[in-house]
């Protein structure tokens, strides 16, 4: 089993957030993706977790109207034939969101019961994709780099028994506001399996990616773990790849 993280910066490339890129240079990117993750061989048993799709835009304000981006259409379109996909259980209207990908075969589904507790007035139902497999739970996350995303994190893992949590963490161990939430993670009973001086944003040079494990699921044998370029696609971010055996 492969379970893959990547913020894919919103088809982008190296661009800063908020940066403008032409059509021809996402819709270049968008195949590069499309080529990264074919290269994975997804099997049934496996999933890619990834952040930062284009999601909708505001039109209105006034109405407070959004519509949906043609980058988000693109993206759709461009793997639904090959790859099942799952959103968030409250996918808002937002910028950007988190989804998750499987093979046409998959193995994973929805998780039947909400492991975290939110509605879609939490600002942050763009983010968190919730998955289970065989009695194993994942969480795909891109978390808030703010208290009340990371608060709704820790306090549901007192009463839900979470296997796998992976995705962007916002959480710089060495400087920032939310250095002290990973270990707050791991005094939940988590083992991340990056370590923090393992560069996983490029452009801001830290560490910010990672898989949590529930330190009572046993790997008995063993876990390959890869932080690479996300080469040919372009993005911010290092794509990571754990093989589960």
């Amino acid at each position: 089993m492969k379970i893959v993280t990547l913020n894919v910066n919103g088809f982008r490339g190296m661009a800063e957030n908020g940066s403008d890129v032409t059509n021809g240079e996402w819709r270049s990117n968008l195949k590069r993706l499309k080529a990264l993750i074919d290269g994975l061989k997804i099997d049934e048993e496996s999933i890619v977790i990834l952040q930062e799709i284009p999601h909708k835009v505001l039109i209105d304000r006034t109405m407070w109207q959004w519509e949906e981006t043609e980058m988000f259409r693109s993206f759709r379109e461009s793997f639904k034939a090959d790859y099942e996909i799952f959103y968030p259980k409250h996918l808002i209207r937002s910028n950007q969101c988190t989804v998750a990908l499987g093979s046409k075969h998959t193995k994973w589904r929805y998780a039947p019961k909400g492991v975290i507790q939110y509605n879609r007035k939490h600002d942050y139902g763009n983010k968190l994709v919730e998955l289970e497999k065989d009695g194993v739970t994942l969480l795909g996350v891109h978390v808030s780099p703010y208290d009340d995303m990371w608060k709704m994190l820790l306090d549901s893992l007192n009463q839900n028994n979470v296997t796998y949590i992976a995705g962007d963490f916002n959480a710089n161990e060495k400087r920032g506001t939310m250095k002290h939430k990973p270990q707050q993670l791991r005094d939940k009973g988590y083992c991340s399996l990056i370590p923090c001086n393992i560069i996983t944003d490029i452009r801001d040079r830290t560490s910010l990616d990672n898989l949590y494990v529930r330190a009572d699921y046993i790997l008995a044998d063993g876990i390959k773990t890869e932080v690479r370029r996300a080469g040919p696609f372009v993005t911010d971010h290092m794509v990571c790849i754990f093989e589960i055996r």
